[in-house]
This record gives C-alpha cells, sequence and structure tokens, in this order.
C-alpha cells in the first residue's frame, strides 16, 4: 500500500490522503432411520424371520422408506439452526446459566439484522471519508470538531470487515450454492459492470473535474492496484472473494460450524500477525495488494462471516459483545495518532482493518446487530415487516451509495455553509455534512435503481 508508515496504521488515512493530495493536485453411533419392519423386528425379534413378502403390511398407510441423509451438504452449519447463547440478564425472565443450545429453525425475517447492519456500516463509511480531512489535521485532538471527527473516523472500522463478513453468511451457503458456473455468472453480471463503470468514472472525475494531467496508462495501473480514488480497492476485495468461493464452499459443507469457525480464526490471525510483525521485519507493507491479492487478507473475515450467521448472543452474552465494543471503540480512537499511547499498541495492534483489535471489534458488532434484530430481541421493533422492507431497501442500494458517495462528497465541498474548505470549520457543519452526504447519495442512487440497465452499475 503507498503512503507513509504512519498512514497504513489507519484504514481511510492513505486513501483520504490521496483524494487530498490529488484535489490540491498533487497526486470475501450414527443414528439410522428405521422403516417400520425394522421397528417392529426390534419389539419381535420373531417377527424378522417372515420374508418380506408374507409380511403383513397396513395398506392404509403408504410404506415408509428410510429417509437418504444428504452428501456432501448435510454436515453445514446451516444457517436456519441459531446457535443461541443464554444468560439472565437480558434474555429470559428466569435467570439461566450461560449455555449453548441448539434452537429451532428460524423464519428468514430474522434475517433482518443484516439489511439493518449493511445500512450501519455503508453509513459509517460514508462518515469516514467525511470527517476524515478534519481526523487528519495537525493538533485535531486540541480541537472539539478534531476530537469528534477522530472519534466518528476510527468508530468506523468494522465497516469494510462487517461488509466482507456479511459477504460471507450470505454466499457460503451450499444450500443456496448451484454450482460454480451459475455462482460466478451471477456474480460477473452483478460486479464487472460496476467495477469497470466506476473506475472509468473516477478517471473522468480526475480529468475533468479535478483538471490533472492523468493518462489512460496510469489510471489502469492505479486502478489495479485499488488507488485510483478512495476507496475504490473494495471492488478488488469483493470480486476476489467471489472467485474464490466455488473452492470454499466444498470445505464450508462438509465442516462443523466450529471447524469453519477455526479456519475464519486462523485467517485472522494470519492477517493481524503480519500487520502486527511489519515494523520488526522491516517489511515495507503488510500484504502486496492488487486486484489478484486484495481478497487475501480478508479471507478470514469471510469465513467467519459464515461461522457466526445464526449464533444468537442472549443475556450476559449478548452484554458482554455490548462491552466489548464500546471498550474497542474506546480505545482505538484514543491510541490512533495520540503521542500519549504506548508505541507498542499502536505497532502491535493499530487501528486498521488488519489489526486483531479490529477483527474482535468487528465481531461484535456483528454478533450485537444478531443477538438485538430479531423477533425476540430487544431492537424487535426493526424486524417487523414494514421495517424490514426499508432495511432491505436500504441495504441492497449499499453498493451504489459506496461507489456515489465520494463523489456528492465532492460536490458538497463546493456548497456555502458546510462547503468550503474540505476540513469543517465547526463540530455542527462537520456533523450536518455527513447527514447531507448519507441522505443526498441515498435518494440518487434508490431514483437511479429504478431505471432499467442502470440498477446493475448500482
Amino acid at each position: 500500500m503507498q503512503g507513509t508508515a504512519e498512514s497504513r496504521r489507519h484504514p481511510f488515512v492513505a486513501p483520504c490522503e490521496r483524494v487530498y493530495n490529488v484535489a490540491r493536485q498533487t497526486p470475501g453411533s450414527f443414528n439410522p432411520h428405521h422403516t417400520k419392519e425394522q421397528s417392529n423386528r426390534a419389539q419381535n425379534p420373531a417377527h424378522g424371520s417372515l420374508r418380506a413378502a408374507d409380511r403383513p403390511r397396513d395398506h392404509r398407510q403408504p410404506e415408509k422408506r428410510p429417509l437418504q441423509p444428504h452428501t456432501w451438504v448435510r454436515r453445514a452449519p446451516a444457517p436456519s439452526s441459531v446457535l443461541v447463547l443464554t444468560g439472565s440478564l437480558l434474555g429470559s425472565a428466569e435467570p439461566q446459566p450461560a449455555t449453548l443450545t441448539e434452537a429451532p429453525p428460524r423464519p428468514r425475517g430474522d434475517l433482518a439484522w443484516i439489511s439493518w447492519l449493511r445500512f450501519v456500516a455503508i453509513a459509517a463509511v460514508v462518515t469516514i471519508h467525511s470527517v476524515s480531512y478534519n481526523a487528519l489535521e495537525p493538533g485535531a485532538r486540541g480541537t472539539l470538531r478534531g476530537t469528534v471527527a477522530i472519534y466518528l473516523d476510527v468508530l468506523g472500522v468494522f465497516a469494510v470487515p462487517v461488509f466482507v463478513m456479511l459477504s460471507g453468511a450470505l454466499a457460503l451457503d451450499p444450500q443456496g450454492y448451484r454450482g460454480p458456473r451459475e455462482f460466478l455468472r451471477k456474480r460477473a453480471v452483478r460486479l464487472l459492470p460496476a467495477i469497470i463503470f466506476w473506475n472509468a468514472w473516477y478517471f473522468g472525475v480526475r480529468r475533468l473535474v479535478l483538471d490533472h494531467n492523468l493518462s489512460l496508462g496510469d489510471a489502469a495501473a492505479q486502478a489495479v492496484s485499488g488507488t485510483l480514488y478512495g476507496a475504490l480497492y473494495f471492488f478488488w476485495i469483493v470480486l476476489g472473494l467471489a472467485v474464490i468461493t466455488p473452492v470454499v464452499i466444498p470445505f464450508v459443507a462438509q465442516a462443523t460450524r466450529t471447524q469453519v469457525m477455526a479456519a475464519g480464526v486462523l485467517g485472522c490471525l494470519m492477517t493481524g500477525a503480519s500487520q502486527a510483525t511489519v515494523q520488526w521485519r522491516a517489511a515495507p507493507d503488510v500484504f502486496i495488494e492488487t486486484a489478484w491479492t486484495w481478497w487475501i487478507p480478508y479471507l478470514g473475515y469471510f469465513l467467519l462471516g459464515w461461522a457466526l450467521r445464526g449464533v444468537v448472543l442472549r443475556g450476559w452474552a449478548l452484554f458482554a459483545s455490548l462491552l466489548v465494543v464500546l471498550g474497542l471503540g474506546a480505545l482505538m480512537p484514543w491510541q490512533w495518532r495520540n503521542p500519549d499511547a504506548p508505541s507498542w499498541l499502536e505497532t502491535l495492534s493499530p487501528a486498521w482493518y488488519y489489526s486483531i483489535t479490529a477483527m474482535i471489534y468487528s465481531a461484535a458488532v456483528y454478533l450485537l446487530f444478531q443477538g438485538l434484530i430479531r423477533r425476540e430481541g430487544l431492537l424487535r421493533g426493526l424486524a417487523s415487516p414494514q421495517r424490514r422492507r426499508l432495511a432491505r431497501t436500504l441495504g441492497d442500494a449499499t453498493l451504489g451509495v459506496f461507489a456515489l458517495h465520494l463523489t456528492i462528497l465532492l460536490w458538497v465541498f463546493e456548497w456555502p455553509v458546510i462547503g468550503g474548505q474540505h476540513a469543517a470549520g465547526g463540530t455542527i457543519v462537520l456533523l450536518v455534512r455527513i447527514a447531507v452526504v448519507l441522505v443526498l447519495t441515498y435518494v440518487i442512487v434508490l431514483f437511479l435503481r429504478r431505471i432499467p440497465g442502470i440498477k446493475r452499475l448500482l
């Protein structure tokens, strides 16, 4: 990744520095099924001596055949099979010890949390890009608007990991998998036009709006590296994980939930160890980030998304996840670019997608939403049919909001009052700017998604 060693410690420092420089023109026991006759033989051994043709048969009922178990999908951690972690504080009225049990299958309505989490994650992305100029200002911690910007900026570090986890939760379902050809065809139709269009769009923005002398060859090289403009590298993460999914599906289908979770944790630990040792190894980058390698650091998140789908926290377990979110949500903004923070903390686990703290933080946010937004959850109102439809509409538009909001933000910079300098002049202006960019981008995207042919780009 390009940028200074200090800029690699935060997910959007390098992209924002690039956009900032651009603006300045400095350019994822087997129990057999018994037939009726087998049951009768177990109760009456003499019955087993009769030939099949001589055995009495009840013609009022059809002959029962043994159920055939599924082959390679029978042990998949089915998304409708929900693991419930119960407790006594936020769960049932009667105190219960914390236990891990299998709950009955849930209706798909309980997946409303996915749509709401997608909306919150894209709102975090818009917030990060809107406040990053203030967060990067020298002496930002000395002002209210700078401190607010830093906390809003770093608190959103869960956004990209959570998007990858949600992608894994949906894409790695063996029961919905119809083979590599069909899967890759659908992903190609969904992703390739958007990748080509938006890289071309931001090439045009740099040439025509920012008046940069950027050749087509240089633009292509930057696009392949994911550095053409802002956070367009996310397209390569999603595309790479889509390509690798047909290879991962057979493992997920054969493995237990615990095994998939172990693989996801190991993948995250590999990424975290690479981040923690980058200075010790004197390496220029944590990973080589190109269009065909961007997905590698996120494979652990991708597997965890499927492994944790259906893990419902209740009681003390849910409360503990809230404490983890609040605790790490306070720690990471405090440590980022803070001279008072221990240097070893920022070295071993910076506020960055690849760090161990960011991984724990993202997983806790994922589990928190899954535990709260369900029919029996504290935020059950968000799982009602009407609000579920709203969440689905907002969630389905997140790709378009991700791609377009950078252009809207550039436009808002030209507005009176909330525009002007890239760094907002006050805390109120900063907050209003976030709201305007988010709402305006959503309005435009939701309108454009109604036009045939354009929807696939958004």
